[in-house]
Protein backbone atom coordinates (compact mmCIF):
# COMPACT_ATOMS: atom_id res chain seq x y z
CA UNK A 1 0.00 0.00 0.00
CA UNK A 2 1.29 3.43 -0.84
CA UNK A 3 1.36 6.28 2.39
CA UNK A 4 -1.92 8.02 2.18
CA UNK A 5 0.58 11.36 2.29
CA UNK A 6 2.51 9.83 -0.88
CA UNK A 7 3.06 12.58 -3.76
CA UNK A 8 1.31 12.71 -7.00
CA UNK A 9 2.88 12.34 -10.18
CA UNK A 10 5.93 10.49 -9.16
CA UNK A 11 6.83 6.72 -10.47
CA UNK A 12 5.51 3.88 -8.00
CA UNK A 13 8.38 2.40 -7.11
CA UNK A 14 9.85 6.09 -5.46
CA UNK A 15 6.58 6.38 -3.28
CA UNK A 16 6.62 5.47 0.08
CA UNK A 17 4.66 2.24 1.22
CA UNK A 18 3.57 0.61 3.88
CA UNK A 19 2.08 -2.86 5.53
CA UNK A 20 -1.33 -3.05 6.09
CA UNK A 21 -3.24 -6.14 7.21
CA UNK A 22 -6.99 -6.74 6.21
CA UNK A 23 -9.60 -9.55 6.82
CA UNK A 24 -10.25 -11.35 3.76
CA UNK A 25 -12.65 -13.60 5.55
CA UNK A 26 -15.87 -11.85 6.75
CA UNK A 27 -17.39 -14.67 8.53
CA UNK A 28 -20.73 -14.63 9.07
CA UNK A 29 -21.14 -11.26 7.45
CA UNK A 30 -19.52 -13.15 3.83
CA UNK A 31 -22.57 -15.96 5.03
CA UNK A 32 -24.67 -14.23 4.34
CA UNK A 33 -24.17 -11.50 1.51
CA UNK A 34 -23.82 -14.94 0.01
CA UNK A 35 -26.98 -16.25 0.96
CA UNK A 36 -28.72 -13.03 -0.04
CA UNK A 37 -26.84 -11.85 -2.82
CA UNK A 38 -24.46 -14.62 -4.54
CA UNK A 39 -21.00 -14.43 -5.73
CA UNK A 40 -21.35 -11.13 -6.98
CA UNK A 41 -22.61 -9.93 -3.88
CA UNK A 42 -19.80 -11.57 -1.71
CA UNK A 43 -17.20 -10.14 -4.15
CA UNK A 44 -18.95 -6.73 -3.40
CA UNK A 45 -18.94 -7.18 0.60
CA UNK A 46 -15.16 -8.67 0.29
CA UNK A 47 -13.83 -5.28 -1.62
CA UNK A 48 -15.90 -2.82 0.65
CA UNK A 49 -14.26 -4.22 3.62
CA UNK A 50 -11.24 -4.39 2.35
CA UNK A 51 -11.33 -0.61 1.28
CA UNK A 52 -12.58 0.62 4.42
CA UNK A 53 -9.99 -0.87 6.50
CA UNK A 54 -7.17 0.33 4.40
CA UNK A 55 -8.26 3.42 4.64
CA UNK A 56 -8.95 3.49 8.30
CA UNK A 57 -4.93 2.59 8.50
CA UNK A 58 -4.29 5.44 6.46
CA UNK A 59 -3.11 3.66 3.50
CA UNK A 60 -4.44 4.01 -0.33
CA UNK A 61 -4.74 0.76 -2.40
CA UNK A 62 -2.83 0.56 -5.81
CA UNK A 63 -2.04 -2.48 -8.13
CA UNK A 64 0.81 -3.99 -8.88
CA UNK A 65 3.26 -2.46 -5.66
CA UNK A 66 6.51 -4.56 -5.45
CA UNK A 67 8.53 -4.09 -2.20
Amino acid sequence: MLAKDASVGKPLDELPKIQVWVTLDGGHEDIEAYQQYGHSGLRRQKVLRISEEILERVGIATPNIRN
